[in-house]
């Protein structure tokens, strides 16, 4: 049986293309967004998705906003919560709720550079690599389990926009591997903190040049 997502989006939903198009062994039910005005949301909509929006006018707090779209992951349950480019953080008492099942993919290589302008740091730390993160939710923000990474090359004629273009082709291609890897029990993550995968996706790894965290 596929394993069920939803997918929490504040964007254009870059990502939320990518896992779309690659959905092998999970199924993405639902398209949830803080804002109306996120772009993929209407991606979500012409791929015949359902989406759900709480836009925080639309509320008398941000308690009430972020309540309803809890309520409305909880009618929805899914096995796995996958962040992609949610722009809000979540509160603790949901993370717990779904202890090791939210995802978030982060574009740095943890624990370098969490938070905002990460390609920024690293390019002014003068760091040699960069990459992007899939990660475990935590209360801490970017703080979460380690599950896999990819890098590049910082060059030397480097912009942070020219930077951010190239570490965005390696999230849409290690978001959806490590979500496909989890939903097919390849990769799985042990509540003493131990990451077990089968030597078919450790051959997999390695010839797609990701790093899976040890």
């Amino acid at each position: 049986m596929s394993c069920r997502t939803v997918v929490f989006i504040s964007g254009r939903g870059s990502n939320l293309k990518a896992l779309l198009a690659n959905q092998r062994h999970f199924s993405v039910e639902c398209v949830l967004s803080n804002r109306e005005d996120a772009a993929g949301l209407m991606f979500a909509d012409a791929q015949g998705i359902p989406t759900f929006t709480a836009p925080r006018d639309a509320f008398n707090s941000v308690r009430e906003q972020k309540s309803a779209l809890y309520k409305k992951t909880e009618e929805l349950q899914p096995d796995l919560i996958l962040l992609a480019g949610y722009m809000q953080i979540i509160d603790a008492d949901f993370i717990h709720q779904y202890e090791n099942r939210i995802l978030n993919i982060h574009p740095s290589l943890l624990p370098a550079f969490p938070g905002l302008e990460p390609h920024r740091k690293a390019i002014e730390s003068g760091a040699q690599d960069h990459g992007c993160t899939v990660h475990l939710v935590t209360p801490e923000v970017d703080s979460g389990p380690l599950l896999a990474q990819m890098s590049c090359e910082i060059r030397q004629e480097e912009t942070e926009e020219s930077l951010a273009s190239r570490v965005l082709e390696l999230e849409h291609q290690l978001y959806p591997w490590v979500v496909n890897a989890i939903a097919g029990k390849e990769l799985i993550y042990h509540a003493d903190g131990r990451l077990e995968s089968s030597d078919a996706l450790k051959k997999e790894a390695t010839e797609r040049k990701i790093t899976i965290a040890p």
